[in-house]
């Protein structure tokens, strides 16, 4: 749900440093998309990515002050600012734990355009028996960061969203299209 501007941006307004990003690029990361888990905020399943390489995922790079990450960060992983991880330190391909929370597994993905780049997941690795379905205002605000970031059409996300573990099986094409075009799509 954060390649979507308007979705980064409240987690920055209740950061200490409430700017937009400088810039952002779309990137594609080779670690598979899955939803599991039940987001509090969203119901449903909420977005991962597999700690391994694997698989292809369309995201969107941030660059963030060190500050604004570390804010993102705990937010998301409903935990307190830790202010001494340094993200840079993460290398391109590693894993490692820094807490548990909810997002606490920081992956390195390498530096893009001379900045290293670095997200976050979930605990556990992509185990398809725990994969839980999302809901459709959180499917809907990844596929609106989809088009910003990507520039994909409704139906390209849909393409791109319904073989995800959580979402496959769990979501057929028409609901998912109906779902992102209709009312409940504004999310």
């Amino acid at each position: 749900s954060n390649q979507c501007r308007a979705r980064l941006q409240e987690y920055l307004d209740r950061s200490r440093d409430p700017s937009p990003p400088v810039a952002d690029r779309a990137l594609t990361i080779r670690h598979a998309l899955f939803f599991a888990g039940a987001s509090r905020v969203w119901g449903g399943g909420r977005a991962y990515i597999d700690h391994g390489p694997g698989g292809r995922t369309l995201a969107r790079a941030w660059l963030l002050t060190r500050g604004q990450w570390a804010d993102v960060h705990a937010l998301e992983s409903a935990r307190p600012v830790d202010d001494d991880l340094d993200p840079a330190s993460i290398a391109d391909g590693e894993c490692r734990r820094c807490g548990t929370g909810i997002y606490d597994v920081l992956v390195g993905l390498g530096a893009h355009r001379g900045v290293p780049a670095v997200t976050f997941t979930g605990p556990e690795p992509l185990d398809p028996a725990t994969c839980t379905a999302p809901v459709a205002a959180y499917l809907a605000r990844i596929a609106e960061g989809l088009a910003e970031g990507h520039g994909l059409t409704v139906d390209e996300a849909v393409a791109y969203l319904t073989d995800r573990p959580g979402v496959a099986g769990q979501w057929t094409a028409p609901a998912l299209r109906a779902a992102l075009r209709g009312p409940s799509a504004a999310g």
